[in-house]
């Protein structure tokens, strides 16, 4: 379901009410991490992700496996790109997150889990939500305007090529990738970058079966982001951009790997360690 035009102002995030968002750089000279879905993120002490100086954003139902886990991380950012019904309510429901979701899902309604599995669509509709911001999306790839488009290509259609003369193979994680930099990171760090698929094995970190049509697709889809990921890496470099690949044994080919409590330590590093409060409110008189 669609929202009604209209159009939003050319910026890249905007309200409901079609207002530009003023965010570009909110989060400046700050590292994230960026948690998908992959089943390798579940094997993370993701708790380290809660200590001050620590920026995380989520996509999809990667926001909740945590919960899945018991270990109650609650991430500060999240985006998706399929219909609203596919995410979990306690994300879209919970005001400590920001989300980022597509305009043409403003009014489309969001849907609960029940005490005995089933799923129910309710009345509730993005729009009613906390703490949400639009994006638009674009359905075309080319990697010398991703960084600077104000509607963020989340891949190409399946009948259209790109330049790299791939179709289709839309990914969240494009999107995510672009919100980070707008918001003013320069350093993200990934975890749950499996980029593997198989048939009839545990293929993400949260409960979720595929069919083997769709296990294929998925595995298609990683050899397509390797190589839409590779051109944009001279755009990257350029805009000062680092990504780092905290998964490992991943499909991911592109960026470099390392030791996920290796990352933690460098961006607590850079944090102030000490906290120290007697004195601060005498300090004119000093």
């Amino acid at each position: 379901q669609r929202a009604t035009q209209p159009r939003p102002p050319k910026t890249l995030l905007f309200s409901a009410e079609k207002q530009p968002d003023g965010l570009k750089d909110f989060y400046r000279g700050s590292p994230a991490f960026l948690l998908c879905s992959g089943p390798s993120l579940a094997t993370h002490n993701l708790m380290r992700l809660t200590e001050r100086g620590i920026l995380t954003m989520a996509v999809n139902n990667a926001a909740v496996a945590d919960q899945v886990r018991k270990c109650m991380l609650r991430v500060n950012l999240w985006t998706c790109v399929d219909g609203p019904g596919s995410f979990c309510e306690q994300i879209w429901l919970d005001p400590g997150i920001l989300k980022f979701a597509h305009f043409g899902h403003l009014d489309a309604r969001i849907a609960v889990g029940t005490q005995d599995g089933r799923i129910e669509t309710i009345g509730k509709t993005v729009r009613e939500c906390p703490a949400v911001l639009y994006y638009l999306r674009r359905d075309d790839f080319w990697p010398e305007t991703f960084l600077y488009s104000t509607e963020i290509a989340a891949g190409n259609p399946d009948n259209w090529a790109d330049p790299l003369d791939n179709k289709g193979a839309r990914s969240v994680m494009l999107v995510a990738i672009r919100l980070l930099f707008h918001l003013g990171v320069r350093t993200i760090y990934l975890l749950g970058c499996d980029f593997r698929m198989e048939h009839g094995g545990r293929n993400y970190a949260f409960d979720q079966w595929r069919s083997d049509k769709a296990v294929d697709s998925n595995n298609r889809k990683y050899d397509v982001l390797n190589d839409r990921l590779a051109a944009l890496l001279p755009y990257f470099k350029k805009e000062g951009l680092q990504i780092v690949n905290c998964t490992p044994d991943s499909g991911l080919r592109v960026f470099p790997f390392v030791e996920y409590e290796k990352a933690v330590a460098a961006v607590r590093d850079g944090f102030p360690q000490w906290v120290v409060t007697e004195g601060r409110y005498e300090r004119k008189k000093k």
